[in-house]
């Protein structure tokens, strides 16, 4: 059985003055020229491991495109279904087109402004589900 044994510095060794088992190599014997294979110290990787989830949490300098908080998001766009037009209507609103828009300004052109955002289902084509996906883009002040 094969035994391998890690070398690491020795604490008088100079930069460029270390032998291949000084610098972290794992003697190979049966190795043709008896060299070593390359191998870190697990303290390394896991000190290195660390280090990495450290700089993403922190989103420091060179890990572009990593931040610890996001900015906060910014509110949707909200839309007064009493004031709005057609093309507002339909650009801010999900899934209300612009045949849609012109419905519910028709609407309110013909029974006055809105009194509550639930009064939008009483317009042709705007259901509960349509109404859920857009009350927090609705207003009517």
């Amino acid at each position: 059985m094969k035994t391998l044994t890690l070398f690491t510095p020795h604490a008088g060794a100079s930069a460029g003055l270390c032998s291949p088992t000084d610098a972290g190599l794992v003697a190979d014997p049966g190795h043709p020229d008896g060299r070593g294979m390359p191998v870190q110290h697990p303290l390394r990787v896991i000190a290195g491991g660390v280090l990495l989830l450290i700089a993403l949490a922190v989103g420091g300098p060179g890990v572009p495109g990593v931040h610890a908080q996001e900015a906060p998001v910014d509110k949707p766009p909200v839309v007064n279904i009493n004031t709005a037009d057609v093309e507002e209507l339909s650009s801010v609103l999900q899934g209300v087109g612009r045949a849609r828009a012109e419905a519910i300004v028709q609407y309110r052109e013909m029974y006055g402004p809105f009194e509550s955002i639930e009064e939008l289902m009483d317009v042709s084509g705007v259901g509960e589900a349509t109404l859920a996906r857009n009350r927090e883009a609705i207003t009517l002040e």
